[in-house]
């Protein structure tokens, strides 16, 4: 599910919708709080209270620019390769961009993965010449401070995501890299994928020397980001393997072909006693005078409340058939699976302007596992 369907959307940049997410809000208290009672008070204790917190809500205004920055240089430079961008959610542990599909080639790969960093690190080195000539000038400390403390959280930022851990930045350069090198996305994921493993690996070890050593709070910040990088790195290559087996397959071989289509004035009462929706596909085409009408999903059905069954139709629970994404039997399911990762609805399939099939998405994930499970037993 996109993550900007759990956010707010506050403003647009260059027409890509930029949401909040709601846990976003818990972390930009969080760092005000922690820099206004513990950061700045550490490091110049003469300051009056009301300037520290005055300044530490400064500063993370300026780091949530600046993730938002390194956010829309990825989305940027992927719409420039041919990707839609359909939002930038920045949420409780950083930001991410809703990208269709994975790039096409080594060089778009690098191209994106090396724009993020890129605008930390530009970011970092602004700030950091920003703080050395107040500093030098003589400027209130109060401007240097937060200028020295953006721009070292921007390099360290930039560092941080070129670690070659898949699926960070660096471990992204380095797919690509074994891409070019081997001409096969899937091989160099999995390559890419281990060498993540690898680093989760060594940081949950020096997160465990670290608890042993007394600092608990550092073991435990470095277990997190090891447990992190690995389910990342997994489910990064999972993606790979799913989106491979389904390249060079079209709609046609997942779709259901045999369904059972009602008139759109059928009760939801009458739909549930005779148990359409609780086997099978899951969702019911609505045909008028021969015409789809739309389709009706159990979610659609259980979102009116089971007492109002009676009394209302499936005309007035489905998805309309304007708002559905309709594909041909001959499409490639690579666009089908694209199209249902924004939209979550079941996919109608015409040919010659005619209702044929049913392409939900559960039908899809049964059509992968059926290829690897035969791959591997063959």
């Amino acid at each position: 599910m996109p993550m900007s369907k759990h956010s707010l959307c506050i403003c647009k940049l260059s027409g890509i919708p930029i949401h909040l997410h709601l846990s976003w809000p818990f972390l930009f208290l969080l760092i005000t709080y922690t820099l206004a009672s513990a950061y700045f008070p550490a490091r110049y204790p003469w300051w009056p209270p009301a300037l520290y917190y005055a300044l530490a809500t400064l500063t993370s205004m300026l780091l949530f620019l600046s993730l938002l920055a390194h956010e829309a240089a990825h989305a940027l430079v992927a719409r420039r390769h041919g990707l839609a961008v359909h939002a930038i959610v920045l949420f409780l542990l950083g930001g991410v961009s809703e990208i269709d599909g994975e790039p096409s080639t080594p060089r778009a790969e690098l191209a994106m993965a090396a724009a993020g960093p890129l605008a930390s690190l530009c970011l970092g080195i602004t700030f950091g010449a920003l703080w050395l000539g107040a500093w030098l000038r003589g400027y209130s400390q109060p401007l240097t401070a937060v200028l020295g403390y953006v721009g070292g959280i921007n390099l360290s930022l930039g560092l941080f995501n070129l670690i070659p851990g898949f699926p960070l930045d660096g471990g992204r350069i380095l797919r690509a890299a074994l891409w070019w090198a081997s001409h096969s996305v899937e091989w160099a994921t999995r390559w890419a994928t281990r060498g993540a493993r690898l680093i989760a690996l060594g940081l949950f070890s020096a997160g465990i020397w670290e608890g042993i050593s007394g600092s608990v709070g550092n073991g435990l910040w470095l277990a997190g980001i090891a447990g992190f990088l690995d389910t990342a790195a997994r489910r990064s290559y999972q993606q790979v393997v799913f989106r491979g087996t389904l390249a060079g397959h079209t709609v046609g071989e997942a779709m259901a072909r045999d369904y059972l289509a009602l008139s759109p004035d059928t009760t939801l009462q009458e739909i549930a006693e005779r148990g359409l929706l609780e086997a099978g596909l899951r969702c019911i085409p609505l045909l008028e005078d021969g015409n789809l009408r739309g389709l009706l999903t159990a979610r659609r059905m259980q979102a009116l409340p089971r007492g109002e069954w009676a009394r209302h139709t499936a005309r007035q629970a489905m998805i309309p058939a304007s708002q559905l994404h309709a594909v041909g039997p001959s499409a490639a399911l690579l666009e089908a699976l694209d199209a249902l990762g924004t939209s979550e609805e079941p996919l109608p399939v015409f040919q010659d302007g005619r209702l044929v099939g049913i392409l939900p998405p559960e039908r899809i994930s049964a059509f992968v596992d059926l290829h690897l499970a035969l791959g591997r037993h063959s």
